[in-house]
């Protein structure tokens, strides 16, 4: 058997020779989006992080306008890429939730047990959670 360079990888040429074009085709996709899954996930959480801190801004809102929409195209880049970004924030909390808990809040005037922040979101990719969230918990207790 011989072995020969690929493009980063060392292949089988044996076991290549006896492996379909469409097979083929379906696992350098699956290399590749292996590969970018980090990058999506990094760019995912940046871009989720850059519009909270331009809704907290002091930008002029024409400015804010300009900057919401520069997000929108990259929120629909990773829509088709099919990449979900996941904000917690304000939603009741339950047991099964799919996130890390970083600190939990007590507050006698809550009415139930909320994710008071998102430290950071969860993201999925095809369906999968790849990231799991970080959240503050905010829980009712008795004066």
């Amino acid at each position: 058997m011989s072995n020969r360079k690929g493009i980063g990888k060392s292949w089988d040429w044996h076991i290549i020779e006896k492996t379909s074009a469409k097979e083929l085709k379906h696992l350098a996709a699956e290399d590749a989006f292996a590969e970018n899954k980090r990058h999506f996930i990094d760019l995912a959480k940046s871009v989720w992080r850059l519009e909270k801190i331009i809704k907290n801004s002091n930008f002029p809102e024409n400015k804010k306008t300009g900057a919401q929409s520069a997000l929108n195209r990259i929120y629909n880049f990773l829509k088709l890429n099919r990449v979900e970004i996941k904000d917690y924030t304000g939603e009741k909390y339950n047991e099964g939730i799919n996130a890390d808990i970083v600190d939990t809040v007590k507050n006698p005037s809550a009415e139930t047990d909320t994710i008071k922040e998102t430290i950071e979101p969860s993201i999925v990719i095809c369906g999968k959670l790849e990231s799991k969230a970080r959240i503050i918990k905010e829980i009712k207790t008795e004066e």
